[in-house]
């Protein structure tokens, strides 16, 4: 299994396992500071931008600032459940570059994270026994620098 492909499997799992608390409901697993980006119009307007951009359900996004290195910003976004997904590689290269260079350019100031992590995410949610259950399965993920946007 080649290093990307155990790097999204592994994503996944933490996903799936990690961001459940102890209501079963899923939030944000971060042990780092939550850094809110500060865009030019409001999230939503930005999100709808987005989906102009990839066909997808939704966008969930939130940046963090790292305790492990000093300064780095990061913005995190999930792709969730992208309609006509491509298996062609490059494709999805570019389409995550497109979304990192978008948002870059909706910020109110674009050097305010230093990488653009953009994931697209296969989320199933089924209701059993009045239990609902969530599961999520990164299907590509890249981290772009902000000096190369």
């Amino acid at each position: 299994m080649n290093k990307n492909k155990f790097l999204l499997l592994f994503s996944g799992l933490i996903l799936i396992l990690g961001c459940q608390n102890t209501n079963g409901i899923f939030e944000s697993m971060s042990y780092d500071p939550v850094l809110e980006p500060k865009f030019n119009s409001d999230k939503k307007t930005v999100c709808l931008d987005i989906k102009k951009i990839v066909n997808t359900e939704d966008v969930w996004m939130e940046g963090y600032n790292s305790f492990v290195v000093d300064s780095l910003t990061s913005l995190n976004v999930q792709l969730i459940n992208p309609i006509d997904f491509s298996k062609n590689e490059d494709s999805i290269f570019a389409t995550q570059q497109k979304v990192a260079k978008a948002l870059k350019k909706m910020l109110v100031n674009p050097q305010q994270f230093k990488e653009y992590n953009i994931i697209f995410i296969k989320r199933d949610t089924v209701k059993k026994n009045f239990t609902i259950v969530t599961s999520e399965v990164a299907l590509s993920s890249y981290t772009f620098k902000g000096a190369d946007l």
